[in-house]
Order: C-alpha cells, then structure tokens, then sequence
C-alpha cells in the first residue's frame, strides 16, 4: 500500500475542529487506479470418459500499466466447483483441480505466477451407499508488482485427470468471475 500512517495528537486535533481523528492516511503522490473485467469467460466441463488430463482456459483479462508508474497488480478470480457422485458406489467421490494464473506482459513468453490445488475427499461411513452433490465456492486473490509498466494479460486455466477422480458422474468449473485492479503513480 502506499503512503504512510500519520499519528494525530487527538487533543489537538479535536481543538482544530478535527472530528474524526487520530489516525490519517497521506500519500506524497497521487495513486492512478485501473479496472478492468475478464473476457471470453467459460466453464470448464470435464469429460468423465477420458482418461487424459483436460485442460479448460476459464478467462483471460487485459491491464495496460503503460500509464503507470510502480505498477501494482492484483487479480480476483472467483468460480463455483461442482460435482455430483456416482450412484451405486459405496466409497466416496474424490476430485483433484488444478487452478493456474498465467501472465504475458508485453507479449513475452507466458510464465505460470500461481498455482492452487483444489481437492475433496468424501468419507462414506458404514457403506452407506448416498448419492453426493457438492457445489463449493473457489476463489483466488493474487498481487504483484511489476518491474516496468506495460500490456499485460493474465490467464486463468483449470486442470484435472479424470482418471484420477473417485466416483464422480460430473465434474464442472461454472460461474465465473475475473478481473484486474492496477494501481501506481501516474506518469503525467
């Protein structure tokens, strides 16, 4: 974050017709502040007869930092992991993703710059034969700053095996929601 924390003498300040008091926040240079929403968002459904890992490109946004100096990025990415089991089993589902953020700035190579797992293992007691639909919530928040300023685009891709998974009948990545903040110094 930028700037620093300034400690006000509340007695003082108070006195000065300061109301609300004590701690400020100042910053020497003003911050320039981008927003920008991700594109081509898709779900990601996985094709349970396969027995190769599939690898599903969720979305992709764009920030131009060019306009910037100190450019610090952030990415929110938020998606629903959905799956249902197989009936007729009497162990139960488990699922593996592989969540990736992939950057390019200034159409250089793409580097991975994170990587999370998801992973769900349902115990069934008693062979307890249910059927098991889960809907779960996942989200990524990653920040970064940049070394230079310029076009960069982050991509969010899924991935996982399905020969790998445990008594699932489906598997999907739906409601999907991505974007970019940028903030810096502004260069004018």
């Amino acid at each position: 974050m930028s700037g620093y924390m300034k400690r006000c003498d509340c007695d003082k300040d108070y006195e000065d017709n300061c109301h609300d008091c004590c701690i400020k926040m100042t910053d020497p240079e003003p911050r320039k502040i981008l927003l920008e929403c991700g594109q081509n968002l898709e779900s990601a459904r996985f094709d349970l007869s396969s027995t190769s890992e599939q690898t599903f490109t969720l979305g992709r946004v764009i920030i131009d930092t060019s306009c910037l100096r100190k450019p610090e990025v952030k990415i929110e990415f938020s998606s629903i992991v959905f799956y249902q089991s197989s009936p007729g089993n009497s162990i139960g589902p488990a699922i593996e993703l592989t969540f990736r953020l992939r950057r390019s700035c200034n159409n250089e190579e793409i580097v991975t710059v994170l990587t999370r797992v998801y992973r769900k293992v349902t115990q069934i007691s008693d062979n307890i034969v249910e059927e098991i639909i889960s809907s779960e919530p996942f989200t990524i928040s990653f920040c970064e700053c940049l070394d230079f300023p310029g076009c960069c685009e982050y991509i969010m891709e899924v991935s996982g095996n399905p020969a790998n998974f445990a008594n699932i009948g489906t598997a999907v990545v739906d409601d999907l929601s991505l974007g970019a903040f940028a903030q810096g110094v502004d260069c004018d």
